[in-house]
């Protein structure tokens, strides 16, 4: 080991990675692997933004009053 804060890497094959690193989208930050945007038609996107939305457009402020 090289110091008492610092760790030697176990291994240095295919998945090797810093050991400070979150795993799969546990970090912190943008995840670096996100997916590609999916291809919908309007009417789904407008069926959706309804569903999300709600009739007037606008989320709810608080979807679960205490």
């Amino acid at each position: 080991m090289s110091s008492s804060t610092e760790r030697d890497a176990i291994s240095n094959g295919m998945n090797s990675r810093p050991l400070h690193d979150g795993i799969a989208q546990s970090g912190t930050g943008l995840p670096d692997d996100g997916a590609k945007p999916l291809d919908i038609s309007p009417q789904d996107e407008q069926r959706l933004r309804k569903t999300l939305l709600g009739e007037d457009g606008e989320a709810e402020v608080e979807a679960h009053p205490s």
